[in-house]
């Protein structure tokens, strides 16, 4: 990996300075506009708009080779450009939904767009982070405007709850990663990824056993950056602000929140540990995850994740809450990917956080559609709504269903691929991990079932009809249509797990199973600088 000038690296910058831009030109039409009841209207269009530039300049990237910019504060590959593309897509999904919306109204002026597209240059910078200030950076600046976001809706008070709970939680998970990057830092005198994974290669190789003092500190210090993750990805036990943020937030923020910082955390917990932490191999896998109880961690973290959110979710009446420990639930089933500690797994995470992106942004879409219309978020809101809405009905089943994992839905090859990838790895702890998840994708039934039971089943308190804008119907039936095709048809799943195979072109620089030593080894690697 090259690594350029500052002036070279801006080249390789332009779909951050894109959004930048974006951002700036949000606020200049804000102020022009101000006071006006249409305000609303432009700030969403260049929003829109900026976004689009955005992933197609990502897209223009995607074969472009890997290249270390910046002096090596950020890297760009297919596997930041990946995470790239699903930012810029969810973020400009939710803000079809976001235009207009009742929860928003008085609120949603140029500053609720700036502050969206502020969380979404923050997750793309940390999907690219190749530093440890990078990373801090960045995940302090998805925080940030997650928190003002969280509790935007001035006239609710259940939104400002949202935003102190988001903060309190979020400052001390912040606190308690510093601690953990200060750590490292002070055992290889670097912050630079890479650089940390050769000094931490040197000093294995010193090192006496796994029992060394070493090995502790190092199980510290990752453990402590591992709560800081945690708490963005909402894996357990640092999901507790979840529910109450999820339910606070207006809908379509929350639906931004369940998938935006969600990956980028996962990107830079798999660029953490699979490039600054990969010193050596041995068998295919690591000297530092060998020597250290990772898989155990992990599978223990994963585990916990998914019983967890789908236990606490079959108790939820409250829409948003019910969706809010569904996704820390699938927290858990993507982490089942990463404990796999090889290509299979990753890839078939990277295949799952596409598939969920697009089958949770779709439920929470119809919950904005309902809650729009009649003022509910919760179960009694969608009763009798396979009469009132038969589109959006069907739709919010297509999505709800695919969130279990039956087939022919999409969420069935996500967790297929998943379960495969943990079963190749012959052990008792991958089969207790595939157990376990089997046992709660059976309980995740029962949740999910009781949404379908209000919508079919039972009679709705206003039997009128319910009149969602063409627009949003749209989108909703899109993502509904995406799902199915993504869950039976051969040549789309086949792109979409091709894209997230090739989106670890740069796993040679970091891990790659044994056979390749180095990046050159790489098969497809663009060799030219």
């Amino acid at each position: 990996m090259d690594t350029l000038t500052a002036s070279q690296s801006l080249i390789w910058f332009q779909p951050e300075l894109a959004l930048v831009a974006t951002i700036v030109a949000v606020f200049l039409v804000d102020l022009v506009v101000a006071g006006r009841a249409w305000r609303e209207i432009p700030a969403a269009v260049v929003s829109a708009l900026g976004l689009a530039l955005v992933a197609v300049l990502s897209w223009q990237q995607w074969s472009a080779g890997t290249q270390s910019i910046f002096q090596g504060m950020a890297a760009v590959d297919p596997f930041a450009v990946f995470f790239k593309l699903l930012i810029a897509a969810a973020t400009l999904s939710a803000l079809i939904f976001l235009f207009r919306s009742n929860e928003m109204i008085g609120d949603a002026s140029g500053e609720a767009y700036a502050l969206v597209l502020v969380m979404a240059l923050c997750g793309m910078l940390l999907a690219s982070a190749n530093n440890l200030l990078m990373v801090y950076l960045a995940l302090e600046g998805v925080s940030i405007a997650s928190y003002v976001l969280a509790g935007y809706s001035r006239r609710n008070p259940r939104a400002s709850e949202a935003a102190l709970k988001y903060v309190i939680y979020g400052g001390v998970a912040s606190g308690v990663m510093l601690f953990g990057l200060s750590y490292l830092y002070g055992v290889t005198g670097t912050l630079d990824l890479t650089l940390m994974r050769e000094r931490l290669s040197s000093l294995a190789s010193a090192s006496t056993g796994p029992a060394t003092a070493f090995n502790g500190v190092l199980l510290v210090a990752a453990a402590f950056v591992i709560v800081g993750i945690g708490y963005k990805v909402a894996a357990v036990p640092f999901h507790m602000w979840c529910p109450d943020v999820y339910e606070g937030a207006p809908t379509p923020i929350a639906a931004l929140f369940s998938v935006v910082p969600k990956a980028a955390g996962l990107a830079v917990l798999i660029r953490f540990f699979y490039v600054g932490l990969s010193y050596g191999t041995s068998g295919g896998e690591f000297i530092a995850i060998q020597s250290l109880p990772w898989v155990a961690l992990f599978g223990i973290v994963a585990a916990a994740t998914m019983t967890v959110g789908n236990f606490a979710a079959c108790w939820q009446t409250n829409l948003k809450r019910l969706l809010a420990y569904s996704s820390i639930a699938h927290v858990g089933y993507a982490l089942m990917g990463f404990v796999v500690l090889g290509e299979s797994g990753l890839s078939a995470l990277l295949y799952y956080l596409a598939i969920y992106a697009v089958m949770n942004l779709g439920a929470f879409f119809c919950v904005v559609a309902v809650r729009n219309a009649t003022g509910s978020e919760d179960l009694d809101g969608v009763r009798g709504l396979g009469t009132r809405d038969p589109l959006t009905a069907a739709a919010f089943t297509v999505f709800l269903l695919s969130l279990v994992g039956l087939p022919p839905f999409a969420g069935f090859v996500g967790k297929y691929f998943l379960f495969a990838a943990v079963l190749e790895r012959a052990g008792a702890w991958y089969d207790a991990l595939v157990v376990v998840a089997a046992v709660n994708t059976a309980v995740s039934l029962f949740f999910y079932a009781k949404i379908l039971k209000a919508m079919y089943l039972t009679k709705a308190v206003d039997p009128l009809p319910i009149r969602v804008p063409g627009g949003q119907l749209l989108a909703v039936l899109v993502f509904a249509a995406i799902t199915l095709v993504l869950g039976f048809w051969a040549p789309g799943i086949s792109r979409v797990k091709g894209a997230a195979d090739g989106a670890l072109v740069f796993v040679g620089y970091g891990y790659r199973d044994a056979q390749v030593a180095s990046l050159a080894d790489c098969p497809g690697r663009d060799r030219n600088p």
